[in-house]
């Protein structure tokens, strides 16, 4: 299905852009209904140009046009009717919506759908592997930890027999001090 800008409508029908607008507001305005994008701009299709170019010849005549707009929209606009066959027709023509564009539509949401699956596995299985990288963290962490206790331990050890080393040393010194002064 092709959809049209509001310039493609200008070009294909010979209407300046702003009076395609004009036109679209006054055609909305008496219930006739334009499919719109994410944005919501209009988007334009075969039907919509058949439209612009009747909306075209028809204001040529007498009529102003805004009675042109009523035409035009209440002949393509839809009217409730009881019998179902007539009611899924006119819902059909009404809301400017076709089969392709439907179909499309599913297409797009299985697609979309298959991507979020797949992100959704993708995101378990990174924070599988996060989890495994902060248990290997801190097991490396915990081994590091203990080995600077050990250091640590270790070096308080040296430097407590280094002092009571000097401190022997000292005493041995100060009795040498004494043995020589006093002759002992």
């Amino acid at each position: 299905m092709e959809n049209y800008s509001t310039k493609d409508i200008a070009n294909m029908t010979d209407i300046a852009e702003s009076t395609v607008r004009k036109y679209a507001q006054l055609l909305e305005g008496n219930g006739y209904v334009f499919n719109r994008n994410i944005s919501g701009y209009r988007i334009f299709t075969k039907q919509d140009v058949e439209v612009f170019l009747e909306f075209k010849n028809v204001s040529k005549s007498d009529n102003s046009v805004e009675e042109t707009a009523n035409i035009i929209a209440s002949k393509y606009t839809v009217k409730p009717n009881t019998a179902e066959d007539d009611v899924s027709a006119n819902m059909q023509l009404g809301q400017g919506i076709e089969r392709d564009m439907l179909t499309d539509l599913i297409k797009k949401v299985d697609v979309l759908t298959d991507m979020n699956e797949k992100q959704t596995k993708f995101n378990e299985e990174l924070l599988k592997r996060l989890d495994q990288q902060q248990k290997y963290i801190d097991q490396r962490l915990e081994v590091r930890d203990q080995k600077l206790i050990e250091s640590l331990r270790h070096s308080q050890e040296e430097r407590q027999a280094l002092l009571q080393i000097a401190a022997a040393q000292k005493e041995e010194k100060k009795k040498g001090l004494f043995a020589r002064l006093f002759g002992k």
